[in-house]
């Protein structure tokens, strides 16, 4: 009896370490998150359901970057072109913005995973249900 309650217990550890580890990874970018999400996805539990949150939300990110680094690129050039010099650098300011809310919610998720609660990202697009 004792010995299936401790694999049991055991287990859920297991899990929630795996889903806070697909968070954590997210300060990494998608690739940790990815790599949890193959290895659990056919486990059902916490780790493959937060393993997908944290996924939805890196590769959310992930298009994100490259769209602000293509805004910056287009504005950085606009504003060298007319002589905006210094201030065409404040135009970096938006993808770093972007990773530092990553850093903090993927820091913010896997603590809360980890104490044995569930996070939802408040912008992501869910591409994996």
């Amino acid at each position: 009896m004792t010995d299936s309650v401790s694999s049991r217990a055991r287990a859920l550890r297991d899990d929630r370490a795996w889903a806070s580890l697909a968070h954590l990874g997210g300060v990494l970018g998608p690739i940790p998150a990815l790599i949890v999400f193959v290895v659990t996805r056919q486990r059902a539990g916490v780790a493959r359901k937060e393993s997908k949150e944290a996924l939805n939300w890196q590769i959310t990110a992930a298009i994100g970057y490259v769209s602000l680094l293509v805004v910056a690129g287009v504005l950085s050039l606009a504003m060298s072109l007319v002589s905006l010099g210094p201030a065409a650098s404040l135009t970096l300011v938006l993808p770093a913005a972007l990773y530092a809310l990553n850093v903090v919610l993927s820091l913010t998720a896997s603590s809360r995973v980890n104490a044995g609660g569930e996070y939802r990202y408040p912008v992501s697009v869910r591409f994996l249900r």
